[in-house]
C-alpha cells in the first residue's frame, strides 16, 4: 500500500493535512491532482506500507523497491543545480534524477523488492546510507519511511512555484545482495565524489 500526503509548506501550521493510504493508482492520481496547490507539498512515502497500516512509520513499511536521496543545494557551496545535475549524470551509477525545485532527488531501482526485516533489506538500507554520504545528500531522509516530493507537482516554496519533474531516467538496477557491488570503486572514493559534486575536481583527477 502506498502513502501520500499534502503537507503544509508553512511549518508553523500544525493543523491536519490530507493523507491517503491506497492501492488504487487512479485514487492516488486524483489525490495528487487535487492537492497540488500553493502552500502544500505533495509527497509520497518511499516504502510500500503493510496492507493494514494506519500510520506511516519505519515499523509499518513492508518492502522497498528503490533507494533514494535528496541533495540540498543550500548545503553545497558555489555550485549551481545545473552543475550538480551534469555531474550526477557523469557518475558510473546511472541514477534517476528529479528536479525538486530547490534541490535534486536521486533514485536507483532495486532488481527486485526487498521485504522489511530481511538480510536483503538490511543490505539495501546500508547501501542507501553509503550513497547518501557519497552523494552529499540529506541524512534526514535516509530511512525507509521517508517522504519525497511527487514529480508533476509544484514546489510553492519557490518564487514563482517550480515544477518537480523527472530530468533523467535511471538505467541501473541493483540488487540487495553482494552482486550489486559492481560499482565498488565508487564506494571507495566517497570524499572525491563529494568534492566533485561541489565543483572541486573530476573523479580520478586533480585540479591544477
Amino acid at each position: 500500500m502506498q502513502y501520500l500526503a499534502a503537507l503544509w509548506d508553512d511549518k508553523a501550521k500544525r493543523g491536519p493535512f490530507p493523507q491517503l493510504y491506497t492501492n488504487d493508482p487512479k485514487e492516488a492520481e486524483e489525490f495528487i491532482r487535487n492537492c497540488d496547490r500553493e502552500g502544500r507539498t505533495v509527497v509520497r512515502c518511499v516504502g510500500v506500507l503493510q496492507p493494514d497500516a494506519k500510520e506511516r512509520r519505519i515499523e509499518t513499511v513492508k518492502s522497498l523497491s528503490f533507494l533514494h536521496g535528496d541533495i540540498d543545494l543550500r548545503e553545497l557551496a558555489d555550485v549551481t543545480k545545473e552543475e550538480v545535475i551534469q555531474k550526477l549524470k557523469a557518475l558510473p551509477l546511472r541514477l534517476r534524477l528529479h528536479d525538486s525545485g530547490r534541490g535534486v532527488h536521486w533514485y536507483t531501482d532495486l532488481k527486485e523488492p526487498v521485504d522489511a526485516g530481511t538480510p536483503d533489506n538490511d543490505r539495501a538500507c546500508a547501501l542507501r546510507t553509503q550513497l547518501t554520504h557519497i552523494l552529499a545528500s540529506d541524512t534526514a531522509v535516509d530511512h525507509s519511511a521517508a517522504l519525497m516530493r511527487v514529480p508533476g507537482t509544484h514546489n510553492s516554496k519557490c518564487n514563482p512555484p517550480a515544477l518537480c519533474q523527472v530530468i533523467e531516467e535511471g538505467r541501473t538496477n541493483i540488487g540487495a545482495n553482494p552482486v550489486w557491488m559492481t560499482f565498488t570503486p565508487l564506494l571507495g572514493m566517497s570524499e572525491v565524489v563529494r568534492r566533485f559534486l561541489q565543483g572541486a575536481a573530476t573523479p580520478g583527477t586533480s585540479r591544477q
